[in-house]
Parts: structure tokens; sequence; C-alpha cells
């Protein structure tokens, strides 16, 4: 384990980074284990980017840039030098973290969802809420230019990048599957697995027995493993859904939205979060629960899990689940680190 986790772990307890964002958090990420330094960054409804230092002993604030759009997704370069980022304003920007500048990359028409480097190439995949997936080349500083447009049947939801494979779900409950090499080419098109009310909030790509699948989290407390072979989806992890006391052993179920799934690449671990204020770490081949933390005092609406698969974090903060009577401006939102 790395000596930040050493030292987490002598304290007993998770390190909440100092100086967070004012608002929830909307985007995290950790730098990739190609980089030369050791860096977390978050995106908030504030309008601003932050990145940290994770250092041997401690966490410490590097540098802040404010948008005129809401970050809703952020990737590093391999080097981690740079920061590419899709807003909500539509647009896709490029921060050189060395010359704290932003260049534009591109644009959407609306919103741009998600943001995702490719597995090999300078190249930036994005999708968006004006329907469709484009391909974007920022190598050439001299001239970001759009390769490749994609429509897609209605607004993106959730996409995610692995291995020169792109899985994008829609709003109109479709998932649709790309390969990258010599594309994107669509390979499927399925209907996304579970209830039909139930909406798509995260989605994370992972190997399961040599086989490319991906992790579906839905607003109603489930998380499905679907694949080119298996388009129905496996058996759901049920998690963040709670029975309440009551007699007979009976109860009412609460159900919560799971705002973030990740992969340990490294463990091959899972990791979800909830409107629950809890997160979970899961065994991915005998869907058994790892751990299970205590119930926070806000919801967590991102997490992340270092490349050396040794980190997680997290990010509490108001989801807006249970409307505007409920929000509490005494409640900042926090982001926090500990051992996976």
């Amino acid at each position: 384990m790395n000596q930040f986790g050493q030292v987490m772990q002598n304290q007993q307890q998770d390190y909440e980074l100092p100086e967070p964002p004012n608002d929830s958090i909307s985007a995290l990420e950790f730098v990739p284990p190609s980089s030369c330094w050791n860096a977390i960054c978050a995106g908030s409804w504030d309008n601003t980017v932050r990145i940290w230092e994770v250092q041997s002993d401690r966490v410490v604030p590097k540098v802040m840039k404010s948008l005129e759009g809401i970050p809703l997704d952020i990737a590093w370069n391999d080097s981690g030098s740079k920061v590419y980022l899709g807003d909500s304003n539509g647009l896709v920007s490029e921060w050189d973290l060395e010359s704290n500048q932003l260049r534009k990359v591109g644009a959407h028409a609306r919103a741009a969802r998600t943001c995702h480097r490719m597995g090999t190439g300078n190249y930036l995949a994005t999708t968006s809420w004006d329907k469709t997936i484009r391909s974007l080349q920022f190598w050439d500083p001299r001239a970001a230019m759009e390769l490749i447009r994609k429509e897609l049947p209605d607004r993106s939801y959730a996409a995610d990048v692995l291995n020169e494979v792109a899985v994008v779900a829609c709003g109109d409950g479709s998932i649709l599957v790309y390969t990258l090499l010599g594309g994107p080419v669509e390979q499927a098109r399925m209907k996304s697995p579970g209830e039909g009310n139930s909406q798509v909030r995260s989605l994370a790509l992972h190997r399961n027995c040599e086989l490319t699948s991906w992790l579906i989290a839905k607003t109603n407390g489930m998380v499905f493993d679907q694949s080119l072979a298996q388009r129905t989806g496996s058996s759901p992890i049920r998690c963040h859904r709670h029975r309440q006391e009551g007699t007979g052993g009976g109860g009412m179920l609460d159900v919560y939205a799971v705002h973030d799934v990740k992969v340990n690449r490294v463990t091959q671990c899972i990791a979800t979060v909830g409107s629950d204020g809890v997160f979970c770490f899961w065994d991915s081949q005998m869907r058994s629960t790892l751990l299970e933390s205590k119930v926070h005092p806000q919801p967590i609406t991102k997490c992340a899990i270092s490349g050396d698969g040794q980190l997680f974090a997290y990010a509490l903060g108001y989801d807006w689940s249970q409307g505007h009577e409920f929000f509490d401006s005494c409640k900042k939102s926090q982001i926090f680190l500990r051992p996976f």
C-alpha cells in the first residue's frame, strides 16, 4: 500500500480533503497511474474544477479554475499535465495545468454529459444531451477538430470507455455499444435491464471472465451487469435499499438512487455510492458485500478509485432527491479518501 494509505490506516479514519467546493460534486477522477504525480480532480455545481496533490502524508490543494458552465465530467491525459472538461453549456475544454489556461477543444449543442480519453491515440470521446457521441482530436494544439459524429437515439445519461470499447446509456432506455477501432462503429443496440421507470445514473466497463461487460447503476437501488452475450443482464446487485423495521418481519422498503459505480481495475472489486449516504464495496464474482459504510449525513454523489487500486474517494453533498424543502445550507460539500 502507498504511504498515504498507510497513514490513513494508522489514523483509523477517512481523510477529509481541505478547501472543498461550495456546492455538490459533479465529477471526481484520480490522475492515471502513468502520471508523474498523484492527484485527484473534482468538478462542482459551483462552476469550479479543483485539483489536490496526494502526498505521502497529506493532501494539498494545488489549483482551481472557474468555468462558465458546470463541469459534468472530467478526464486526465496520460502524463497528468492536462484535464479535459465537458460542461453544462456543451463546451469541451482542455485545461493545461502548467499554464493554468483553458482551450476550447469542441462544443455540443447542449450539455456535454460525459468525457473520456480513448485507450490509444490522442483522442477524446464525449457524449451529450444533444443526442450525439463525438470523437474529438486534440493532440495537435494548432487545430482542435471533430473527427466523427454519431447520432444517439436520445440524450446520453452515462458512458464509459475501456480497451477500445465505448458503451452509452441513453434516455430512451437503450444501451449502445461501439468499437473504437476504425470507428466509432456501432456493435450492438439493446435495452437497459431492470424496471422501465428507473433511470441510469452511472455506467462502468469492466472485464468479467475475459469478457467485456458493463455495470449499470440505476435509480431503483440496483446495479446490473450486462454484456453482448448476456443482453438482458445478470442477477442485479441490490444495493442502497433498506428495509424499515415492521411487525411480523415486514416493513416498507426504502429505495435510494445509486449515484455512481466504479470498478477497481487492479482487484476487480466494485464500489457503489448512493443517495442514502452509504458507500459499498462488492466482490465482482460472488456479488457479495465486502464493506458497507456507516450512513453519512448527506448523499454521496460521486466516487473514484486510484489507478493503483489502493485509494477510494467519495464526495458528500445534497443531490436534491428530496426536494428544496430538505436542503440545508449549513451542510457543506465534503470529499474523503480512504484505503480500498
